[in-house]
């Protein structure tokens, strides 16, 4: 298939890498119709990445339609148009039980060890034609048919980067607030 690979700063290209499989019965294969580029992605770009690893496939937001299911899925079947949430969790850890899903404890020694798509080899980004997504009952959602993917697509990190963002900064609503940012989450 054909993925965005970081090869250094500065460098990242078009190539082609093998297809992922399912590692798991509770994986699922997603063919991503539609991918954005995050602040994130510039950085690894720039060469301010989160690993020194290059190859790897960039990319943690992404749409598509789910094309194949481990045998533990329960909650999704191929044909399912979904979004692959950026933050990867593995369900079972006190973390991932409370919502802080990018502080997942049970990471180490699992196939995928990272807590977000495309910041190294440890879990395949989604600038790719198809993508793994491990425990996929809680790492995709379901789009309604009244949603387009373009608006799907804000949902994977765009929305919860700024929500995030604004309750860490404890803003509710009728506060005045001065944003400078780029892009929808700024």
């Amino acid at each position: 298939m054909k993925a965005l690979t970081y090869r250094g700063p500065r460098d990242v290209a078009c190539a082609e890498v093998p297809s992922p499989v399912l590692s798991g019965d509770l994986d699922a294969i997603v063919e991503v119709t539609l991918a954005g580029i995050c602040g994130s992605d510039l950085h690894i770009w720039g060469g301010h990445g989160f690993t020194d690893d290059i190859g790897f496939i960039v990319g943690h937001e992404a749409v598509g339609i789910v094309r194949e299911v481990g045998a533990g899925v329960i909650g999704f079947a191929p044909g399912d148009r979904v979004l692959a949430t950026a933050s990867v969790g593995c369900t079972t850890c006190s973390e991932c039980a409370a919502g802080r899903v990018s502080t997942c404890t049970f990471k180490a020694g699992k196939s995928w060890q990272s807590s977000c798509y495309g910041l190294g080899h440890a879990l395949a980004g989604t600038q790719a034609e198809y993508l793994r997504v491990p425990n996929a009952d809680v790492n995709l959602a379901t789009i309604p048919d009244s949603v387009g993917d373009e608006a799907a697509l804000v949902l994977t990190d765009n929305a919860p980067t700024a929500w995030y963002g604004c309750r860490r900064a404890r803003i509710v609503p009728g506060d005045s607030v001065l944003v400078i940012g780029l892009g929808r989450s700024g």
